[in-house]
């Protein structure tokens, strides 16, 4: 079935309301779960998001009609329901983190956010290197440039968003927002800074200030003094 609210009472909790009434008959009929399929905005994908509904599918292409990538939620009804949501979420997460570069190179950062944070996040383990630590520290402490240590950042973007500990980090909205369009899908600065509405100086003195307080939370580095054990690493047999 389709639901909807009439434009002049929008935003008055109808079609939470509605959704509450499907959810409840679908429940006295002993189904598992209930879900939906729409054409993905950040409006809408909100909607859905708070009234409890978790991303499981999104389309690789674009829809040639509305333009929009195709998104599959789900809601659990019953605890074993749960358990294969949360299980197909966090597949779906991990294929997306990994897809953003492609396909989902132009899938605006607002919306893959909302994505990242509705699905499932776990205990993750550091897997840096020592040098991999050291060109992190060199880039934020020192004279290095982003572009030198892209791989690192990739790592650390996807260990904040999987990791459960990564919700304790204290990034900001802008933060969160760089460590998908810049590096987890590889915009360039000029395509960043139009997207978020920062110039481009601004856009990299933010991305390195979110490296900065995430080498703190997962590195315990709080100073270039402390940062500087990391500059200058020895190669031990």
């Amino acid at each position: 079935m389709r639901i909807a609210t009439h434009p002049e009472v929008m935003r008055k909790g109808l079609g939470s309301q509605a959704l509450a009434y499907v959810e409840e008959e679908a429940r006295e009929k002993g189904y598992d779960w209930v879900g939906a399929g729409f054409g993905v905005t950040n409006e809408l994908l909100r909607f859905w998001v708070r009234n409890g509904y978790t991303p499981v599918h999104l389309s690789p292409e674009r829809n040639p009609v509305s333009g929009e990538y195709s998104l599959l939620v789900v809601k659990p009804l019953n605890s074993k329901a749960k358990r294969y949501v949360d299980f197909f979420a966090w597949e779906f997460k991990n294929k997306f983190i990994s897809a953003l570069t492609d396909p989902y190179f132009d899938l605006e950062a607002e919306v893959a956010l909302i994505l990242l944070e509705a699905t499932p996040k776990k205990d993750i383990p550091l897997r840096f290197s020592k040098f991999q630590i050291g060109r992190l520290m060199t880039y934020i402490w020192s004279e290095m440039t982003y572009e030198n240590c892209t791989d690192v950042m990739k790592l650390l973007a996807r260990q904040y968003f999987l990791d459960k500990k990564g919700e304790n980090a204290g990034l900001d909205k802008i933060h969160k927002l760089l460590l998908i369009a810049k590096v987890l899908q590889s915009k360039t600065w000029r395509m960043v800074s139009d997207e978020l509405n920062i110039i481009p100086p601004e856009a990299m003195k933010k991305l390195r200030e979110a490296a900065k307080i995430l080498a703190e939370h997962y590195f315990g580095v709080k100073s270039r003094q402390e940062a500087e054990k990391y500059f200058f690493l020895r190669l031990l047999e």
